[in-house]
């Protein structure tokens, strides 16, 4: 017992907020990419436009509890786990917990929000918290039970968004030093390389061989993008005729409402429009590849050009639309059980709470790039002055991949319109914010 709240009370009370608020979010919120998520996972039948596994593991909560919350319910169960870890087995002071618990009830709006990107922070945060248990466990006899949920934790965060292998390769990098090699720096690159090969492999072939998912071909939209970009700052088309010869294809009102922001307003345009571009199969896919590749290597600073706008757009430095998807707190209407957006008196508070923020920078990717950053140096220079605290590393390795896995949405970002894209990003702040907290308490009573 560290102060006047033991471990086990500090439980009760995260047992206590579970339980509240699985009842005051449930049954959770719902999207329309969360209800194509549903129906996959209620059919057995994929599509490759989000990653097969969370519709999977929705499949396989389905069939064995017939509830369509049941993925809420694990979505809260893991957030509240991830907290545990954090405020319990972490960072152990009374200070910690008081200013970290806030944080945990205020942020309760991402694990109610059934999306991927909730399960992929949780994974990875629970991945770096049993890292800095093993750190500071060495002798821990269950350790190597650990080294597997551990991985396990990883594998899933990454599984779920495979392109952001740039901010994965320090994670696994780490993983590697904690449990398989303590020195050798060509082992643990080799052995974070291979490990994200099969990863890749894996995704791939389970996703189409094992599952059978069909194409729905997301570069398409990607790739466009960079043509429309070029073409409009080069004047040279680069669009193929088999998408200017489609029937709605409109060249002027295309580059009049072009931005590198995102081209989601011109491919899913609004109710009782039709899209200038055809949806994709195989061979439009790959003439769309042909041209892009084409344009790049004909003008590789304009294309540079144009992802440096669309990725100020990304950052919010630049702002793009009136309204912005900050949160995820609503269900769209159109869905099988006829499930509205959540709506009893402590909902609206938060989300009077969510909505005072939309004043602030607190949604914007810059910010959180900002403080990742800072993060990184200043644990890195504790960590040079203090070599024994190898949990130290595994922090500032964790702030690295906030770093880049926001400079990672460069060459692939999708759309500068949803806060969700950055939760990683702002659960690393937090994190270190608790740290922070926690080590200034435990050098003020040594």
């Amino acid at each position: 017992m560290q102060g006047p709240i033991s471990d086990k009370y500090k439980r009760i009370i995260l047992f206590i907020l579970l339980l509240g608020s699985i009842l005051v979010f449930f049954p959770g919120s719902y999207s329309v990419d969360t209800w194509d998520m549903y129906a996959a996972a209620n059919a057995n039948k994929y599509e490759d436009w989000h990653s097969i596994f969370m519709p999977y593991l929705w499949h396989l909560l389905l069939f064995c509890t017939h509830k369509y919350y049941s993925i809420y319910i694990i979505q809260m169960l893991i957030y509240w786990f991830f907290w545990e870890l954090v405020l319990v087995r972490v960072f152990k002071t009374n200070l910690a917990f008081v200013i970290g618990l806030p944080f945990a009830v205020i942020m309760l709006s991402v694990p109610q929000y059934i999306m991927k990107d909730a399960e992929f922070f949780m994974s990875w945060g629970i991945g770096v918290m049993f890292m800095v248990i093993s750190t500071n466990e060495p002798k821990n006899k269950w350790k190597w039970l650990i080294a597997i949920v551990c991985f396990f934790f990883l594998a899933y965060g990454y599984l779920l968004r495979p392109n952001n292998v740039l901010a994965f390769l320090p994670l696994i990098y780490m993983y590697a030093e904690v449990y398989v090699f303590k020195t050798s720096t060509w082992k643990k690159i080799i052995f974070a390389s291979v490990v994200i090969g099969l990863l890749f492999f894996g995704y791939f072939y389970f996703t189409y061989k094992v599952l059978h998912a069909n194409k729905t071909y997301p570069q398409y939209k990607l790739q466009l993008l960079d043509i429309v970009g070029i073409s409009k700052k080069t004047g040279q088309n680069y669009i193929p005729i088999n998408i200017t010869s489609y029937k709605y294809f409109d060249r002027n009102k295309l580059m009049a409402a072009y931005c590198p922001a995102s081209i989601d307003d011109i491919y899913w345009p609004g109710p009782g429009e039709n899209s200038v571009f055809p949806r994709p199969d195989s061979l439009l896919n790959n003439c769309v590849h042909y041209y892009w590749e084409k344009a790049i290597m004909q003008h590789p600073i304009v294309y540079m050009e144009n992802r440096y706008q669309g990725f100020l757009y990304y950052l919010k430095i630049n702002k793009h639309y009136k309204f912005y998807y900050n949160l995820g707190v609503w269900t769209d209407p159109n869905n099988p059980f006829h499930t509205r957006s959540i709506d009893n008196v402590i909902v609206r508070r938060f989300l009077n709470l969510y909505r005072y923020l939309d004043r602030t920078p607190f949604y914007d990717p810059w910010l959180w790039l900002c403080l990742n950053f800072v993060q990184c140096l200043f644990f890195f220079i504790l960590y040079r002055r203090n070599n024994a605290d190898h949990a130290l590393k595994v922090l500032t390795i964790m702030c690295l991949s906030g770093v880049l896995y926001i400079i990672g949405q460069f060459p692939v970002y999708q759309s500068d319109r949803d806060f969700r894209y950055t939760y990683w990003n702002v659960f690393i702040t937090l994190i270190g914010v608790v740290y922070i907290f926690d080590n200034f308490r435990i050098k003020k009573t040594n």
